[in-house]
């Protein structure tokens, strides 16, 4: 009895050292959730299984889309180890200059890696108001200094941090349409106009502007962009529909031109 006794002690104590174990590694991770590798998780149209796919249906309307991303130095040196194709991505839009002497530290990088990728390439200026509008041009066409008839038109991107001080409205649009004109003639291409909504409404209201093609930025989950008022018959080259489009551990925003890589490449051949 005592034998068996003893047994039976030795085989609970046993039992209950085993019970007070550490779960498995693979117990642990049932307890933890599953982190997305999703690229597009945090853009907000449900496109994330289309985007990167082509299909035969004449009614699948993401088969059109041409994606793209906007970079400055702020994204650092991702476009060196990007998957473009992975990505979906056919065009970048690299920031080259603001007002009249700051230029991107990494616009020469992005600028050429873009285009060793064999992707369309567009380059952009952030317009500021105290800035002589002529200057801004200056510095802006003589930083660029090889834009290919291949590459978009040159892009003015305007929000209501490029307003300096408080001129009146007036003179924003007498001197951003001075800017665009000296664009146009001096690089012979017709700019895009980068702007939101809310600026678009308040300094773009006379008819001029809407000459232009627009690039909207509006985040929303709606099928097509709010556009301010100036553009509502004409409507949008481009949509920026997300600030936060990520690649890898890089935050991006996210773009759409409105039609087929073969309406991209006509309109930048007539632009």
């Amino acid at each position: 009895m005592k034998n068996i006794a003893l047994r039976l002690l030795i085989i609970f104590t046993l039992l209950g050292i085993l019970s007070c174990q550490p779960k498995t590694a693979n117990n642990q991770q049932d307890n933890n959730p599953v982190e997305s590798t999703d690229t597009l998780q945090n853009e907000p149209i449900d496109t994330t299984s289309q985007v990167g796919q082509n299909s035969d249906s004449d009614n699948d309307n993401t088969a059109t889309k041409v994606y793209g991303i906007d970079v400055s130095k702020y994204q650092g040196g991702e476009l060196d180890h990007l998957d473009f194709k992975a990505e979906a991505i056919s065009f970048v839009i690299v920031r080259v200059t603001e007002g009249i002497t700051y230029t991107d530290t990494s616009f020469t990088r992005n600028w050429t890696d873009v285009k060793n990728a064999g992707l369309i390439r567009g380059a952009y200026h952030f317009y500021r108001s105290n800035d002589a509008p002529g200057l801004q041009v200056n510095h802006f066409l003589s930083t660029i200094t090889n834009l290919e008839k291949s590459d978009l038109p040159p892009i003015i991107d305007f929000e209501e941090s490029s307003i300096v001080g408080n001129p009146s409205t007036e003179a924003v649009q007498k001197n951003l349409l001075a800017f665009l004109k000296e664009i146009e003639n001096k690089s012979a291409r017709k700019p895009i106009i980068y702007t939101d909504i809310n600026t678009g409404n308040k300094y773009l209201t006379q008819s001029e502007f809407s000459d232009y093609p627009l690039w909207v930025a509006n985040y929303t989950s709606s099928e097509q962009p709010d556009l301010p008022k100036i553009w509502k018959e004409k409507g949008w080259a481009f949509w920026q529909k997300s600030g936060s489009y990520k690649i890898g551990n890089t935050t991006n925003d996210y773009d759409v031109f409105n039609g087929s890589l073969d309406d991209l490449k006509a309109f930048i051949q007539e632009h």
